[in-house]
């Protein structure tokens, strides 16, 4: 297979893990025919400096916990593979149920491995994976108590017993405010995807994700869900 085809993508293993998970995807890459599909796995690390009984001494840790970046050039079966048959591999960053993930644009790898010194220059710049990625007011369980107290079930779909799931995605921007609110993955009714759309758009600002201590915009995804009591 081309080695051009291959691009980079983040696998979301267990916090403290992630060396377990490259160790044991090197050793398939080695051994199985994965190897003709994935070609790196590398762990995103920075240098740490300390002075011990007088002496510099410098360590290496990881500073994206939880993240494992592998190259790759997937198909259903490989996705799968890694995602379900890996130890410790919680699931790949950016992928919606039924899809393939999404894989990381060049400018991004680049950074995440060092290669450039800086954030990249350009200021509209969305990113996918930070070191501190954006949160709501409260943290994860205020968010869904947030979308369970506004989200106004649509009366159509109350009335003929409808009920749904719908994927949101959307930025971040650096000030914590939200934009370009899609539904990337239908619930099959529109009016549960436009009532989700609007709820997501209501939503306070955000606390802004950040890339070594600046502020940057982050595509986020969010489920929404509609239930009748």
């Amino acid at each position: 297979m081309s080695e051009t085809t291959k691009k980079w993508y983040v696998l979301r293993a267990v916090s403290g893990k992630e060396a377990k998970v490259k160790e044991y995807i090197d050793a398939e890459i080695k051994n199985s025919n994965l190897g003709q599909y994935v070609s790196q796995v590398l762990i995103p690390t920075e240098k740490v400096y300390s002075v011990r009984n007088g002496k510099k001494v410098v360590k290496e840790r990881s500073y994206l916990p939880g993240y494992v970046l592998v190259e790759a050039a997937l198909n259903g079966e490989v996705t799968g593979h890694l995602r379900d048959n890996v130890p410790n591999v919680i699931g790949f960053l950016g992928a919606s149920v039924g899809k393939q993930p999404e894989p990381l644009r060049d400018s991004e790898v680049k950074r995440i491995l060092g290669l450039f010194d800086e954030i990249a220059e350009a200021e509209e710049e969305i990113f996918m994976v930070v070191e501190s990625m954006p949160e709501f007011p409260g943290g994860q369980q205020a968010l869904f108590k947030y979308l369970a107290e506004n989200v106004k079930y649509p009366v159509i779909a109350q009335e003929n017993g409808i009920q749904g799931r719908v994927i949101c995605q959307f930025v971040v921007n650096k000030d914590g405010s939200i934009v370009d609110v899609v539904a990337v993955r239908s619930s099959g009714e529109a009016s549960l995807d436009k009532e989700a759309i609007r709820v997501i758009k209501s939503m306070p600002k955000w606390k802004p994700g950040k890339q070594r201590g600046k502020p940057v915009r982050v595509k986020y995804t969010v489920p929404v869900n509609f239930r009748l009591q």
